[in-house]
């Protein structure tokens, strides 16, 4: 029984993630140890933008037991292949 409910957490954590990443202006997402590094795709929307829609994101990722949002600088990553944090944000719950 408990692999069970541990496999519905990691099913919901799944779909959750999914449903960050089909948002419109994230590129990629993942969820690394307490962490979700997203990619936002940064010709969808500004980083002002971005940076405004993170407490939303932030409130659930906390609630899912993430404790820090990265948004990595895309653009950077697509040039040259270095990963470059563009903004931080840590999620309290």
């Amino acid at each position: 029984m408990t692999l069970a409910l541990i496999g519905a957490g990691s099913a919901n954590a799944d779909n959750w993630l999914s449903v960050v990443q089909d948002m419109p202006s994230i590129g990629h997402a993942s969820i690394e140890g307490p962490a979700l590094i997203l990619f936002p795709d940064t010709t969808e929307l500004s980083w002002p933008t971005i940076k405004s829609k993170t407490n939303a994101l932030c409130k659930k990722a906390a609630a899912r037991g993430i404790h820090v949002v990265f948004f990595m600088d895309s653009d950077i990553y697509m040039n040259s292949g270095q990963l470059k944090v563009k903004h931080r944000k840590t999620c309290i719950g």
